[in-house]
């Protein structure tokens, strides 16, 4: 009994922290249906906050606690609802979870980047503000708590008593409650939905600020992984009460806590099962109650019993080619692939060879999500370990048993599948037999968010007790592999990986277009609707489980035979799954396409931010944030982008032959342009320099330098010409019923950009330049960044006053040219302009790219983003001017003749061309 007291007392205050950050997640679950996911990561926020204010700058206890947490929580809660989740309250499950994992990986970055990347020792304690000395210990019947630990206690009972009365005694409870089930019904009735919600996020962010505070204390020390941990430990208590009951949650937070405490005496501190059970028995805990607890399994995911009214997801890219596209890409790719291994294998850097190979192993695990997501449309977060499965796999067999090197590989992909396959049998099958023989019912399958939260749990676990045992890591160093005896050399290794990534590209392409395709397509769309045509659910869920972690595995065995070493943490973390399913899902999980960008971006990027001497933490906060365009976009942004190009092109073909017969009738307006006269001289100078330094570099045996008169040359007529084009698209579309004073808004922006260049001037922050310099080039960025938003919006104004149901394009487009606008103005102090006897390297002995690379990356991203914008607002300003409303169905833009298409759009000259 005195055991049982010391361990409640003990552990305890820890369980209190679980049960705050539980009830938090429990209530924005049963008042937005998102689970939230970040929620620690908001706790770690208002933690930080708290140290800053307190420590740092001295502010009061008191004050510094009201703002960390009725201030900062409350407002960093609104923000999160106002900007992002209220848009999502009738999105799938998919969304909501992908989003907040995006916060997850985003949020403690920007902590670190702001407060410092160092975890914070001694945080102040909050015990003084309850009149309590923070050194003090209190004799409770012979047991000792200290005054840290009993302050979490009373914060912790307070708060949840305050919440509990507000769901049971106030109208604002009951209508939280009413919300989950449907937002749109509840408004029928006269609710606010969107009142509700925000209160609910502004309650549960100051609960998440309250829990961040309490924490740091107990640990004695402010650090990101102690809180990123916390998570799961939170999700594990909601589980208890099942993620609704917010009496059962706290229970269950309490409950974790005095199990952490007791299990080292349970146990004990030695032996491998201590060792092993010890760290991960939050897992442990949140994994069996997902697989074995039959209520839990039968909880419904939250979702909005109308969202069947909403419009399907569109098709995918390839859908909307007609057949000129589908022969000219049959062509074109092939061409592609031939040029790329060549430029591979010959001037590429050796440097860029290594990064690219391990872009392309990166992107055979990716394929694993484009398998599972993509196709299968459920989300796996384990898919790091499978891939750590598949890489100690093959190097056991390579260095253990001496099994040749490509063998290995085949073994390592086959192990990991056969995990795979166990995986889903032992979250499937065991509970089956359970409820077939001793429940005597039947028991309803683990999918949607509660699989990704088992795959979760499972990936930690595998990381805290599978992959540290000797007998799999041989120990804390991992194990050292080899590459295939004739693959010794960069360019012969990358020709293995990217023949592995080609095969397994053509397999999840034949998949997609087979029958198993097709049948994992009925499933995702409906289990119960697949069953009734003869679809067998439980062997396809063994063949997906089997297939991805299959390709994960080998992918993983590319990755560590390409290190040269696998260990057991370092080589796959667990929380690297989080990552590549964000970076996947964002890009695109439903193609290989998507799988191949986001792994070259995400190692691209890598190099970059180092080129340029920037913090990490900002690429993984952008790629973070980008998760929250998974909204607008589920089929993710290369393929949202590609369909967008496809008809774009599809209509300036159908305008051009539009044109073409109002020529023959003289009767073509002259303010209609073709784009690409307009996207010629703009592109010409970037184009021109590019050539003049490809062809100039191998004659002279190094990369040219980067000179500013040079550079001054080449690009000085394309700016003047698109500074001249929108000032008189500007003026035109005044004309034909824009928006007036446009002038004096572009003259606007040029004043603002020169004073922008005078201030950069000022700082030193553009190295080696004049005043002149600067203003000179701050004069056309001002412009250019009104026009950005100013033209699109001209379009919208004469598209509404014709009374067009949708415009020909959006203000939205001018906000990727500003925001790489603005980059580049942000990274520009840190970058230089060499002088005319520099130069960017050995054109012979470093290859390409040259070591000045960074920039030229930048500035051809800008480039291209510049380019599409002139092109969208040249074709929506040709769309006005001999064009209906140019948004035809995709389906009839695609399936259209020529002659159709032409017919389709009304001619406006008599009444309204520009």
């Amino acid at each position: 009994m005195n055991q049982l007291i010391s361990w409640l007392i003990e552990g305890a205050p820890v369980g209190c922290i679980y049960a705050l950050v539980a009830v938090g997640l429990v209530l924005t679950y049963k008042t937005s249906g998102v689970f939230n996911l970040a929620f620690s990561a908001q706790a770690f926020a208002s933690g930080a906050v708290f140290y800053e204010t307190v420590i740092n700058s001295h502010w009061p206890l008191w004050l510094g606690f009201v703002f960390a947490i009725l201030i900062f929580s409350p407002l960093l809660g609104l923000l999160l609802d106002r900007a992002l989740f209220r848009y999502m309250r009738t999105a799938p499950w998919q969304v909501k979870l992908v989003t907040a994992l995006g916060l997850l990986l985003a949020l403690p970055e920007m902590v670190k980047l702001f407060f410092g990347a160092q975890p914070a020792e001694a945080p102040p304690s909050i015990a003084p503000l309850i009149g309590i000395d923070q050194f003090k210990v209190f004799d409770v019947g012979g047991y000792f708590i200290s005054a840290d630990r009993l302050t979490t206690v009373v914060f912790t009972v307070v708060a949840v008593m305050l919440l509990g009365l507000m769901f049971r005694f106030t109208s604002i409870g009951l209508q939280m409650r009413a919300v989950v089930e449907s937002p749109r019904m509840v408004e029928l009735a006269g609710v606010d939905a969107d009142r509700v919600s925000m209160t609910s996020w502004i309650l549960s962010s100051t609960l998440a600020g309250l829990a961040g505070v309490l924490l740091a204390p107990l640990y004695f020390i402010l650090d990101g992984n102690t809180y990123t941990l916390l998570i799961i430990a939170a999700i594990a208590a909601a589980a208890v009460g099942r993620f609704v009951s917010i009496p059962f949650t706290l229970l269950g937070g309490l409950l974790l806590g005095v199990g952490e405490r007791a299990l080292p005496d349970i146990v004990g501190t030695t032996g491998s099962f201590a060792q092993d059970v010890r760290p991960s028995f939050p897992f442990i805990v949140l994994f069996a109650l997902l697989v074995f607890w039959p209520k839990l399994r039968e909880q419904r995911v939250v979702s909005d019993p109308l969202s069947g009214v909403d419009p399907p997801p569109p098709a995918m890219a390839h859908e909307y080619k007609d057949a000129n596209l589908q022969r000219m890409s049959k062509i074109a790719f092939p061409i592609f692939i031939a040029g790329f291994v060549l430029v591979m294998m010959t001037i590429v850097s050796p440097l860029w060879v290594t990064r690219l190979t391990d872009a392309f192993a990166l992107a055979v695990v990716f394929l694993s999500i484009t398998i599972f997501t993509g196709l299968g449309g459920q989300i796996s977060l384990a898919q790091a370990s499978f891939a750590a499965f598949g890489g100690f796999a093959m190097a056991n067999a390579a260095e253990q048993f001496n099994v040749p090197a490509l063998l290995a590989l085949v073994i390592g992909a086959i192990v990991a599948a056969i995990v795979g396959a166990l995986f889903v049998l032992f979250i499937d099958g065991l509970p089956a037999l359970i409820g077939r023989f001793i429940l005597r019912r039947p028991v309803v399958r683990l999918a949607g968010l509660y699989l990704s939260l088992a795959t979760l749990a499972f990936a930690f676990m595998a990381e805290k007790v599978i992959f540290r045992r000797e007998a799999i890591s041989q120990g804390e160093y991992g194990i050292a592999v080899s590459r295939p005896d004739f693959a010794q050399g960069d360019r012969m290794w990358f020709l293995v990986v990217f023949i592995a990534f080609a095969l397994v590209a053509f397999l999840v392409i034949f998949i997609r277009k087979g029958t198993i395709g097709q049948y994992l397509a009925a499933l995702r769309g409906s289990e119960n609707a697949a069953a009734s045509i003869g679809i067998n659910a439980t062997s396809l869920r063994i063949i997906l489980f089997s297939l991805s972690a299959g390709i994960a595995g080998l992918g993983g065995a590319l990755i560590g035979m390409a290190q040269g070493r696998v260990e057991p943490v370092a080589t796959y973390p667990a929380l690297f799954g989080v990552v590549w399913v964000v970076l996947v899902v964002t890009l695109g999980s439903r193609t290989v396409d998507g799988a191949v960008n986001a792994a070259i971006g995400c190692v691209v990027f890598q190099g970059l931010f180092e080129a340029l001497g920037l913090p990490t933490a900002i690429a993984i906060i952008g790629f973070g944030f980008g998760a929250i365009t998974y909204a607008r976009h589920p089929e993710g942004i290369v393929e949202f982008q590609t369909r967008k190009s496809i008809l774009a092109t599809a209509r300036q073909r159908t305008l051009k032959k539009r044109a073409e017969e109002l020529v023959r009738v003289k009767k073509l307006p002259a303010t209609y342009r073709p784009v690409w006269q307009v996207v010629a001289p703009v592109l010409a100078g970037p184009a021109l320099y590019l050539l003049y330094v490809l062809v100039r570099s191998p004659i002279q045996g190094r990369w040219v330098a980067i000179h500013t008169v040079t550079l001054l040359v080449f690009l000085v007529p394309s700016l003047l010409f698109a500074l001249v084009w929108m000032f008189a698209t500007n003026h035109r579309l005044h004309q034909a019923g824009g928006v007036a004073r446009g002038e004096i808004y572009l003259f606007a922006g040029g004043v603002v950009g020169a004073l922008v260049g005078a201030l950069f001037y000022n700082q030193g922050w553009v190295p080696r330049a004049e005043l002149l310099h600067c203003v000179l080039a701050g004069i056309p960025a001002g412009i250019a960044s009104v026009a950005f938003f100013l033209l699109p919006v001209q379009i919208n104004r004469i598209a509404d006053n014709r009374g067009w149901l949708s415009s020909p394009i959006s203000w939205r487009e001018g906000r990727a040219p500003f925001g790489f606008l603005l980059f580049g103005a942000f990274l520009f102090f840190r970058t230089s302009v060499t002088d005319a006897s520099s130069s960017t390297g050995s054109f012979i002995n470093h290859g390409f790219p040259p070591s000045g690379w960074p920039v030229f990356v930048l500035v051809a991203i800008f480039v291209i983003t510049w380019v599409q914008w002139v092109a969208g607002v040249q074709g929506a300003s040709n769309e006005l001017a001999i064009g209906g409303e140019g948004f035809e169905s995709p389906d009839e833009l695609v399936s259209n003749t020529d002659e159709e298409s032409s017919a389709a759009i009304p001619a406006q000259i008599d009444s309204g061309g520009i």
